[in-house]
C-alpha cells in the first residue's frame, strides 16, 4: 500500500468464499473513491462452494452445509434475512469430529449463491488469470497494464506461492518453508442428476440427506449427499459424492483419466445403493 494515503485501487485475485468475503470487507471500509476489483481465472464464481446444475437441479461440489457458530453467526443471520440460508431438510447419518454442534443451514439455490450475493457491487473479471506480481513506483501489477496499490491473493496456499512474484522477498525463510509444506485437501465430487420418475425411488430408500461412509463400506467414498432433498427442493433427485484425500491425491498425481474415475465411483455407488436407477 502507499504510505500515509487510502488505496485508491486494490485487486483481489479470486472468487471464492474468502475472496467474496475480502471484497466486501475492502468496500466498505475504504474511502468510497476507491476502487475494489475481483480477477477470478474459473469461468464462475465459487471456489469451494462452486455447484454444478443439470436443468433444475443442484449440486453443491464442495461446500455441503453451513453451521452458524459464534464467529459466523452476524453472517449467518444476513443471509437468512435475505433467503439464502434455509435449514438443512433431513438427517445427517454419521459424523465428523469437524463438524461440531448446532443447527446446519443449506442455500435454496446451493452455497454458490452465498458468493455471488457478497460478491454484490464488486466488479468481478472471471476468465481472469493473475500472473506473479511485480512492484514498479510503489504499484503491484498482477498481468496487463493495469497497476494496484494493493493485491490481496485468496487462492489455496498451492495457488497462491506461484503469484507472489516479487513479493516473496518479503517472507522469511520459515514462513516461506511453511507454505511450501501446505498441500491441497485434493478430492474428487462426482454429480449424479436422475429424472423426476426416479423421486419416488430416492424417497422410498433413503432416510437421510447426506451421509458419511465408513472405511470399511469403501475406502474412495466418503461422503455422499441426496442434494435436493437436503435443501427440500421439488426438483429431479441429484445426489453427490465425495472421495476420501488419499484416494484423490493417488490419482491425480498418477494423472488418471477423469473417465476412468468416474466409471470407478459409479461402481462403488452401486454397490452402497444397489437400487440407484441410471
Amino acid at each position: 500500500m502507499v504510505a500515509d494515503a487510502a488505496p485508491s485501487r486494490v485487486l483481489v485475485v479470486g472468487a471464492g468464499l474468502t475472496g467474496a468475503l475480502v471484497s466486501r470487507s475492502l468496500r466498505r471500509l475504504l474511502p468510497a473513491s476507491s476502487r475494489v476489483v475481483v480477477w477470478e481465472a474459473d469461468a464462475n464464481v465459487g471456489g469451494r462452494m462452486r455447484c454444478e446444475r443439470h436443468g433444475t437441479s443442484v449440486t453443491d461440489v464442495g461446500a455441503q452445509y453451513i453451521t452458524p457458530t459464534g464467529d459466523n453467526s452476524d453472517l449467518c443471520d444476513e443471509l437468512r434475512r435475505a433467503g439464502l440460508l434455509v435449514p438443512l431438510s433431513g438427517r445427517i447419518d454419521g459424523t465428523r469430529a469437524a463438524d461440531g454442534g448446532g443447527q446446519n443451514f443449506v442455500s435454496p439455490d446451493g452455497l454458490q449463491a452465498i458468493v455471488a450475493h457478497l460478491l454484490e457491487g464488486t466488479p468481478v473479471e472471471c476468465g481472469r488469470a493473475a500472473a506473479p506480481l511485480k512492484l514498479s513506483s510503489d504499484r503491484w501489477s498482477a498481468g496487463g497494464d493495469e497497476t494496484f496499490d494493493g493485491v490481496v491473493l485468496t487462492p489455496p496456499v498451492p495457488q497462491l506461492l506461484p503469484l507472489l512474484g516479487e513479493a516473496a522477498a518479503s517472507l522469511d525463510a520459515p514462513t516461506r518453508a511453511a507454505l511450501d509444506g501446505v498441500e491441497f485437501s485434493a478430492r474428487y465430487a462426482l454429480s449424479c442428476f436422475y429424472g423426476a420418475e426416479a423421486a419416488p425411488i430416492f424417497a422410498r430408500e433413503l432416510d437421510w440427506v447426506s451421509r458419511y461412509v465408513p472405511k470399511d463400506e469403501d475406502d474412495a467414498l466418503v461422503f455422499l449427499s441426496h442434494d435436493s432433498a437436503k435443501r427440500g427442493a421439488a426438483t429431479p433427485p441429484s445426489l453427490l459424492a465425495h472421495t476420501s484425500v488419499p484416494f484423490g491425491l493417488r490419482h491425480l498425481r498418477a494423472g488418471t483419466p477423469d473417465a476412468d474415475i468416474q466409471a470407478d465411483l459409479l461402481v462403488r455407488l452401486s454397490k452402497l445403493l444397489p437400487w440407484l436407477p441410471p
